[in-house]
């Protein structure tokens, strides 16, 4: 975990060197947390938990996966190129077929090309809720079928139960 505070606090440093002209002071407020702990984590007087940097990442644009990974990413001035992108699997995979896909990826790459990583952020975690949002629901409906199956298997033993009983208190039976 040092070494992840260690990046981090680079990187965060890297980001304020190049792309922050205002006062620490403003940047700690848009940040949520004290001047004194922004001097603190940047001067790697002391550390921060991982919510903190996932906060700081998510407000300044920063892909915090990226720092558990290879800190020079993010840093570097040169972002990978679009075609290295995942959304251009959709080719591949012949997904494209559907116009609002196409128009969607073309939105992506304008976005990403435009170089505002906080969009990109705010986007990737719309994306995340939204693909939970619907793992849940084909959980429901999953768990809805297997509700269903149940209700059915209870009828036909019910309605087996009640012949039996029909059977065994007839005349002769």
């Amino acid at each position: 975990m040092k070494k992840t505070n260690e990046k981090f606090i680079s990187v965060l440093n890297n980001w304020i060197k190049n792309n922050w002209n205002g006062d620490l002071k403003e940047l700690a407020c848009k940040l949520s947390i004290s001047p004194q702990h922004l001097s603190n984590i940047t001067s790697s007087k002391r550390g921060c938990s991982e919510d903190t940097r996932i906060n700081i990442c998510n407000k300044l644009g920063i892909d915090y996966r990226l720092i558990l990974e290879n800190e020079s990413d993010i840093i570097s001035k040169n972002r990978p190129s679009v075609t290295n992108l995942k959304i251009i699997n959709f080719q591949e995979k012949n997904i494209t077929t559907d116009p609002r896909l196409k128009d969607m990826q073309e939105n992506l790459l304008e976005i990403y090309n435009h170089g505002d990583h906080s969009l990109i952020s705010a986007i990737e975690m719309n994306l995340v809720s939204f693909r939970k949002t619907v793992e849940m629901e084909k959980r429901i409906s999953k768990l809805e079928k297997q509700n269903e199956k149940s209700e059915s298997e209870n009828l036909s033993l019910k309605e087996e139960n009640e012949n039996l009983k029909k059977t065994i208190n007839k005349p002769g039976g």
